[in-house]
């Protein structure tokens, strides 16, 4: 059996998102630890971790939907669409999230230095998403 015949799904140990998210906390935690944040980097490494763990198990074994979804591996078009609608409610509390988070700062700081790049940052995305997802639909 040749390489093209293999799915993408049964070459790779992760998908690419899990990919970006095991290396982004990876990178997080030794920026942590080498701070000094001994804390946060095993907070870090609880999350990331136990997930990228549990997404190389749902890569490779039988798994319910809503399993394959939560670790970002959807199976098929249907899981996708369920992804799609819960990552846009996670949007959502992301938004106002943020915008409370800006707020809160600004009335307990008189500053918004923490919380003016990922407000900035967020809403971005979002045009962005928008606009391109009006495109490919």
């Amino acid at each position: 059996m040749s390489i093209l015949s293999v799915s993408m799904r049964e070459r790779l140990p992760l998908s690419r998102v899990n990919t970006l998210i095991a290396v982004v906390g990876a990178i997080a935690i030794l920026v942590a630890l080498c701070r000094g944040f001994w804390f946060a980097a095993a907070v870090l490494a609880v999350m990331v971790i136990p997930s990228s763990i549990g997404a190389r198990y749902i890569r490779t074994h039988a798994v319910s939907d809503a399993r394959r979804v939560n670790a970002l591996e959807p199976g098929d078009e249907r899981e996708r669409a369920v992804l799609e609608r819960g990552l846009a409610g996670v949007g959502l509390v992301a938004v106002v999230g943020s915008i409370g988070a800006f707020v809160g700062e600004l009335l307990l700081t008189n500053s918004v230095t923490v919380t003016a790049l990922p407000v900035a940052l967020i809403f971005a995305a979002w045009g962005l998403s928008n606009w391109f997802a009006a495109r490919t639909l």
